[in-house]
């Protein structure tokens, strides 16, 4: 009798996607990793220490510099991790700067 084997990989090449300086409001950030089973995703808020799950982060609303972690996680040996510093402006505002972290699903 032959025996099935379940092929798994922890999370390797990490990468935010668009790698740039500056932002604007409500511009997105995408997460990735090669994994299999597939990863689940958070966002750090390097700055403030908020978390928030999924791969796709919504740059905030106020003006400013943000410091941002990426991990991924699929349970299987290491985390991945990769991080992103950006300016993002565009609004004329710093109200809620520590405040407002999005992700998407």
């Amino acid at each position: 009798m032959g025996s099935a084997y379940r092929i798994v990989d922890e999370p390797l090449d990490i990468e935010i996607s668009p790698r740039k300086d500056k932002f604007s409001h409500s511009e997105q950030l995408v997460c990735s990793a090669d994994a299999k089973p597939e990863s689940k995703y958070n966002w750090t808020n390097m700055d403030i220490g908020n978390v928030i799950n999924g791969h796709i982060l919504i740059v905030p609303p106020a003006d400013g510099i943000y410091r941002f972690k990426c991990t991924a996680d699929n349970g299987v040996g290491n985390v991945a991790t990769s991080s992103i510093s950006f300016t993002a402006e565009g609004s004329g505002s710093n109200q809620g700067k520590n405040t407002y972290f999005s992700a998407c699903a």
